[in-house]
């Protein structure tokens, strides 16, 4: 290591010790798309445990929303089969 003045260190060779980072939660994020108003039960069990669903469009009804947010929040875009309003 070398003092360059100014208070900063430059690592020269060798590897800087990292500094334990508090560790944050970990989440999981799930992602579906083109449902078409179907949800399958494989589906809603691979997403279980999820934090976020994202849905990719494609949703097919308020349905498939209602559903997926028992889960967790979810954020959807909607795709050219879903109607707008």
């Amino acid at each position: 290591m070398v003092n360059r003045g100014c208070g900063r260190r430059v690592i020269v060779g060798g590897t800087r010790p990292v500094r334990d980072a508090p560790r944050r939660p970990q989440g999981r994020i799930g992602v579906i798309s083109d449902t078409h108003g179907l949800i399958r039960p494989e589906a809603l069990a691979f997403l279980s445990g999820c934090n976020l669903i994202i849905h990719g469009g494609d949703i097919g009804g308020s349905e498939v929303l209602d559903t997926l947010s028992s889960i967790a929040p979810v954020t959807a875009v909607r795709g050219n089969n879903d109607a707008v309003g």
